[in-house]
């Protein structure tokens, strides 16, 4: 069975936007970075409700400023 996925809108500074996505590809398969705007610095991480809380956590502490706009429940 395949979960259904789930989505994290944020915003950050546009020059953190690669610095973000190294950030996800470091810990393996806990999300995908998306660049939904990449001169406002608006992304979408892709996470499966598995991997969200931990997603979430990630973000919580990366050593960037990042607002979370939306996530999915």
């Amino acid at each position: 069975m395949v979960e259904e996925g789930t989505a994290i809108k944020a915003k950050v500074n546009p020059r953190d936007i690669a610095f973000l996505v190294q950030v996800m590809e470091g810990h393996g398969h806990i999300g995908v970075v998306k660049t939904t705007d990449p001169k406002a610095g608006e992304v979408e991480l892709l996470v499966t409700p598995a991997t969200r809380p931990e997603a979430l956590k990630i973000l919580e502490n990366v050593p960037i400023s990042l607002e979370i706009k939306y996530c999915d429940q």
